[in-house]
This record gives C-alpha cells, sequence and structure tokens, in this order.
C-alpha cells in the first residue's frame, strides 16, 4: 500500500465514542473534545484510494474509501477541516 501524504498529530475537536460513533465537533459543541489525530491518504490495492485517520491514543478512528486521489483530499476538507495546503507533498 502506498501512502501519498500523512499528518501527524493534527489537533481535531470530536464529538462520540469509537463504539456509538463519532465525528468532528463544531467549537461550540460543549461535549466536544480535543484530541491529535493521524491522517493518511493512500492507495487501497486495486486503484483506488483510503483517507484513514486514527486518534493518537487509539480511541477513535475510520476511513473513508474514494475513487480518485483528489476526492481523498476533498473528503478531508469536508469531513475534518484539513486543506489541501496542510498535506505534503499533495
Amino acid at each position: 500500500m502506498t501512502t501519498y501524504s500523512s499528518i501527524h498529530a493534527r489537533p481535531l475537536r470530536v464529538t462520540g465514542f469509537q463504539h456509538s460513533g463519532w465525528n468532528a465537533a463544531e467549537d461550540s459543541d460543549p461535549s466536544g473534545r480535543e484530541l491529535p489525530f493521524d491522517f493518511a491518504v493512500t492507495d487501497d490495492g486495486a486503484g483506488q484510494f483510503l483517507l484513514v485517520y486514527k486518534s493518537v491514543d487509539g480511541s477513535l478512528y475510520g476511513d473513508t474509501w474514494h475513487e480518485t486521489l483528489d476526492d481523498a483530499f476533498t473528503s478531508a476538507e469536508r469531513q475534518f477541516g484539513i486543506s489541501r495546503e496542510e498535506w505534503p507533498d499533495a
């Protein structure tokens, strides 16, 4: 599996838990908490791409599948607010 770009320990405000569902939280969400996350855009081994994310403590994780590399970076921006400029070598 090839990693196209990765970000280590980027702070992300989240709400929820792995067992019951979680997502990025707005700053105004009182149930939100900030955790550092590792993000990577990789290939899936079949010609498509994955956006893979995991909190540094391992408590939250997930991935999304994308047809194109551009779609993976766009998803990172839409879901987590990570702009294309934040990705090294993107």
